[in-house]
């Protein structure tokens, strides 16, 4: 048997931001029209409601997502924990063991290009050619932004 049922409208002012709730209620008309006011009149990037259902066996809620609006999440960059990072470099020779050119391709590709796609294509020529010039690709920021660039790698 459920117990007890409220809605929780959370929102994020910026794309990059966590989720705050903005408020809670029993009514779920009422907490869907103001996640739609709050994302109509700008005051934040993206809103989510969700029913909370508590079980009265447990007192634990449930959680069900009924409306997600607005910004889509960032992505957020895969932290290697200290044990598994691996050798660090220690001479330039050590940049070319099979683990670094992984963790290398790990980094680079969290900012360059369209999904590793750019990257691959960039390292593959490097490979071939032993240099690339004026290389057409996009840089991304941390928080979402991105601008175009042009590359220029040469194989030491």
């Amino acid at each position: 048997m459920a117990g007890p049922v409220h809605y929780e409208v959370y929102i994020r002012k910026t794309a990059p931001a966590p989720w705050t709730l903005q408020m809670a209620t029993e009514d779920r008309t009422q907490a869907v029209q103001s996640a739609e006011d709050l994302l109509a009149d700008n005051r934040a990037a993206a809103v989510r409601v969700t029913k909370e259902t508590l079980d009265p066996d447990t007192m634990e809620f449930n959680s069900v997502t009924v409306l997600t609006r607005g910004a889509p999440e960032v992505q957020r960059k895969r932290v290697v924990p200290e044990d598994q990072a691996g050798p660090r470099c220690s001479a330039p020779q050590d940049l070319y063991t099979p683990h670094a050119r992984e963790t290398i391709g790990r980094v680079l590709e969290d900012w360059l290009g369209r999904s590793g796609v750019d990257l691959s294509v960039l390292i593959s020529n490097l490979r071939q050619r032993g240099a690339v010039r004026l290389f057409g690709t996009t840089l991304r920021g941390e928080f979402g932004a991105s601008t175009d660039v042009e590359i220029s790698a040469t194989v030491v």
